[in-house]
């Protein structure tokens, strides 16, 4: 679709990022988008994504936070970062194109991963749960979200090999 490519490209070229330049996307799950409690065991904090997109911006990238107007707002983080759905130019156009372009994507369990899986671009899966719907692809990384055991077993940080012992154990 030759049209919405260089509509998108345009898009990009609006905001100050110039052709040829890298980028990165970055989404964080909250629960604003669905509304539904059983799920938020999928959402993450965008806070903790905050060293991870400074390094990235320093290092000459710039970086399209992707989501909806109802998340959590991204403080100043520098001019090489983009709080999209916070733009007055938004265009949900921008969250796809820049997923299909991006160099990665940073992302929590949820629909926009889908999206660079489907566009085969690689994706950094943060504080994902050991319930994770997707295998990660060749190029996919994951980062897993932290588990402890409960206060009466000491409360430490339970190894992978632990987490799947009792995730298989109790029956998923």
């Amino acid at each position: 679709m030759p049209a919405q490519e260089e509509r998108g490209r345009q898009l990009l070229e609006n905001l100050g990022i110039p052709s040829g330049a890298k980028w990165v996307v970055a989404h964080a799950r909250e629960s604003g988008f669905h509304n539904r409690a059983y799920d938020n065991y999928r959402c993450t904090s965008i806070d903790s994504y905050y060293d991870a997109i400074r390094f990235l911006a320093e290092e000459g990238y710039f970086v399209l936070r992707v989501g909806d107007r109802s998340m959590t707002q991204l403080p100043d983080l520098g001019p090489r970062v983009f709080d999209l759905p916070f733009r007055a130019e938004y265009d949900f156009l921008l969250d796809v194109y820049g997923i299909a372009h991006c160099e990665f994507m940073m992302s929590a369990h949820s629909g926009p991963c889908m999206l660079a899986r489907a566009f085969d671009r690689p994706c950094l899966g943060i504080n994902v749960p050991v319930t994770f719907a997707h295998i990660p692809g060749e190029r996919d990384m994951l980062a897993l979200r932290r588990y402890h055991a409960p206060l009466s077993e000491g409360g430490h940080q339970l190894s992978y090999a632990e987490i799947l012992d009792a995730y298989y154990r109790h029956g998923q």
